[in-house]
């Protein structure tokens, strides 16, 4: 649980004081290790991204399994942005939608998306090389139909002692 005091100083037009009250973390968790892999069970709300960072990187409320085996993961994710507070996270919208927060409340819920992923991982596919590829969708669950399609592919590792790079590209 989490509380912010958000002030607007009065010279900037806005004289607006908010109490903001948000959940950042409720999770039940479950990992299974088997002869040569792993499998995790996440559920609640919990903090996602994508490889990247940039197209979704904030706390969700959601399912996710991964399926970890020595040379391969494989993570897929399922979740529902309408119950977080929009005071603490940002969900694009179209510029003329039928999303109209009151700002002005300490819990304001966020526009109605369900965001997806499918996840697939090399971690050692050569010379300490890892292969990353996601793909990401964003159902609105709203009328105004804002649907949204990514993926993205990182590679990553050593190049020598102490000097590592992280490549990434997302599509969309």
């Amino acid at each position: 649980e989490s509380y912010k005091y958000h002030y607007k100083a009065a010279e900037a037009g806005d004289d607006t004081n908010v109490n903001i009250l948000d959940i950042d973390l409720l999770k039940l968790s479950v990992e299974r290790a088997f002869k040569n892999a792993n499998l995790t069970l996440a559920a609640g709300r919990f903090p996602v991204s994508d490889s990247t960072r940039m197209i979704y990187n904030q706390y969700s409320d959601g399912l996710y399994m991964k399926f970890a085996l020595p040379t391969v993961t494989f993570g897929i994710y399922g979740g529902y942005t309408g119950l977080l507070n929009a005071q603490n996270i940002t969900i694009i919208t179209p510029d003329k939608t039928s999303y109209n927060p009151d700002f002005t409340l300490s819990y304001v819920l966020a526009p109605k998306y369900i965001p997806f992923s499918l996840m697939i991982d090399f971690p050692v596919l050569f010379a300490n090389q890892e292969l990353s590829v996601q793909a990401w969708g964003f159902a609105d669950v709203s009328d105004d139909a804002y649907n949204r399609f990514y993926a993205t592919a990182s590679l990553s590792g050593p190049l020598a002692a102490n000097m590592y790079y992280s490549a990434s590209r997302a599509f969309g």
